[in-house]
């Protein structure tokens, strides 16, 4: 992670030198620019005084002054990069919205009895129905009315049911990672020295991520359970990443000695990343509660979760139970 730091202040530190530079040369070439006009503007001002600039017959003459000028600056802009060269083209700089939450879905925590032919009287049809043992959590997937918002539903429920806890689908996206390598550097990046035998033994490590190759050379025959939490109706996203993360954190030493952080640790890897009908890998708070609750069996000392998305009622709510079975999150910021 300091490697990484290093990086990121070492490439801002040259974008800043480099825009500095041109910078500096715009400002000096700046006083030349403004120099030769005045020079130019002076001498064509003194040329307009001898041959008059009355409109009628000499309007002509001003007028092709008046070009001259401007085609002395269109020159000069060119110069200084302004004015695009001749059948240039340049895509807009379009930046599309990240996709919030699942569309047309909403989910509910608990719901009280009776709560599903209610719902189905307003429009809503439930997908799913989960029950989360460990998190003591009823979860519930539903679909929103016709015409209407995954917001503007949940909206709907809380006005039809005062005190419930629900909330839309929310999306989450992966956090960037490194490309996935045989020897996993993550001790060196931290300080620590290269890992000994026994490091990590009796140590429980939960991560929530995309899927895990346990066949990889940095996983292979290391202590890494792993299960599939994403909806069986789409593709699971592919395993970079989640390879990746499990590599730093419990990948086999390497012949220079390094790997991952804890050696020998016992690892339980969870997916909820899958992909969508936009071919977008995403995942959602379905599969995200759903990896939590097996992974607060599994008793693990530290969960960490490489996920990125807006807040969730729903979560806050299991986010709540996990604590009080003593688990430890670790979400990753960046």
């Amino acid at each position: 992670m300091q490697v990484r730091w290093v990086v990121i202040v070492s490439v801002g530190i040259l974008i800043a030198v480099g825009l500095g530079a041109v910078g500096a040369i715009f400002m000096l070439e700046e006083p030349q620019r403004k120099k030769a006009s005045v020079k130019l503007e002076k001498k064509e001002n003194v040329q307009g005084g001898k041959g008059g600039s009355s409109v009628g017959s000499k309007g002509s003459k001003t007028e092709t002054k008046r070009d001259k000028r401007e085609s002395s600056r269109d020159r000069e802009r060119k110069v200084a990069g302004t004015i695009p060269k001749p059948n240039a083209t340049k895509p807009p700089n379009i930046r599309l919205r990240r996709q919030e939450f699942e569309e047309n879905e909403v989910v509910v925590a608990n719901p009280r009895d009776g709560f599903a032919s209610r719902v189905a009287t307003l429009g809503f049809f439930i997908i799913e129905e989960t029950r989360l043992e460990n998190l003591n959590i009823t979860l519930v997937r539903l679909t929103v009315p016709t015409g209407m918002t995954p917001p503007e539903a949940t909206q709907l429920l809380l006005r039809e049911f005062p005190g419930l806890i629900t909330d839309v689908n929310t999306v989450y996206d992966q956090l960037a990672g490194p490309a996935v390598k045989t020897h996993s550097f993550a001790r060196w990046a931290i300080g620590w020295p290269p890992s000994r035998p026994g490091c990590g033994k009796g140590v429980k490590l939960g991560m929530i991520d995309s899927p895990v190759d346990t066949k990889h050379p940095a996983l292979k025959g290391q202590k890494v359970t792993f299960k599939w939490f994403h909806n069986k109706e789409r593709k699971p996203g592919n395993a970079n990443h989640g390879t990746a993360v499990a590599a730093m954190m419990v990948g086999k030493p390497s012949e220079d000695g390094f790997g991952g952080i804890l050696t020998e640790a016992q690892l339980f890897a969870a997916n909820m990343f899958e992909v969508n009908d936009r071919g977008k890998t995403i995942g959602n708070a379905m599969g995200l509660l759903k990896s939590l609750d097996w992974l607060s069996t599994q008793k693990p000392h530290a969960i960490n979760l490489s996920v990125a998305g807006n807040n969730n009622k729903v979560i806050q709510l299991a986010f709540k139970k996990a604590r009080e079975l003593k688990l430890v999150m670790i979400a990753a910021r960046g």
